[in-house]
């Protein structure tokens, strides 16, 4: 069984940001992503309903400035297979290191933790569990990035999750235009990051997950 995955968060439309970029919402056509998994940040209704057309199946969580959205929950864990995805914003956190990313999804006992309230993409292993930040959709401002004087640039993650009838679980993550398979044990993992630099939308790195 394969199953995309998008994850995409920090949107901040239209306070910090007019729109997604016109690229990725040509690449976010409707009927090709299972699900997907937003980090919060939307801010707004019509936000929300463009995501329900990329995939009708789609899970949210609240953001810090998700001020109106009060019933939505602060994490979430989705399941297909034997994997369990954890996501969140990411405010209720004290910090972005390891080891409370990883205390935090040891707390919701997931095998992969998405997080975001950064706008800044990130990917790595820890301690036999993988994390993923998909950065900011819209490349929204944010007064962490002003310290050294970057801009934070548009970006989101699809996550090909794929579980074999013979594996407890399967994760892929994909790099744009190539899909590397790894396996670990019964389950792999590959990732596709999305970039917008420029009005050209590209990929810039390919990580791998391995145990």
């Amino acid at each position: 069984m394969a199953f995309l995955i998008l994850v995409i968060g920090d949107l901040h439309i239209p306070d910090r940001a007019l729109d997604i970029p016109p690229k990725f919402k040509k690449l976010l056509a409707p009927g090709k992503i299972g699900q997907t998994l937003c980090l919060g940040n939307l801010t707004d209704k019509h936000t929300y309903e463009y995501l329900r057309t990329i995939a009708p199946d789609l899970k949210i969580v609240k953001g810090r400035f998700d001020v109106e959205a009060t019933s939505l929950p602060l994490t979430q864990v989705v399941t297909h297979g034997s994997l369990r995805i954890g996501f969140l914003e990411g405010f209720t956190l004290v910090s972005n290191e390891p080891d409370l990313l990883l205390a935090e999804a040891n707390k919701l006992d997931v095998d992969v933790l998405c997080w975001g309230g950064t706008h800044k993409f990130d990917a790595f292993e820890y301690m036999d569990k993988f994390f993923v930040n998909p950065g900011s959709a819209t490349g929204a401002f944010t007064a962490s990035w002003g310290k050294d004087g970057e801009e934070p640039v548009p970006s989101f993650c699809l996550m090909d999750v794929r579980i074999p009838p013979t594996a407890r679980k399967v994760l892929s993550i994909r790099n744009w235009g190539r899909l590397l398979t790894v396996y670990r044990c019964k389950a792999s993992l590959s990732l596709y990051t999305f970039t917008n630099y420029e009005k050209t939308t590209r990929a810039t790195k390919m990580w791998r997950w391995k145990r």
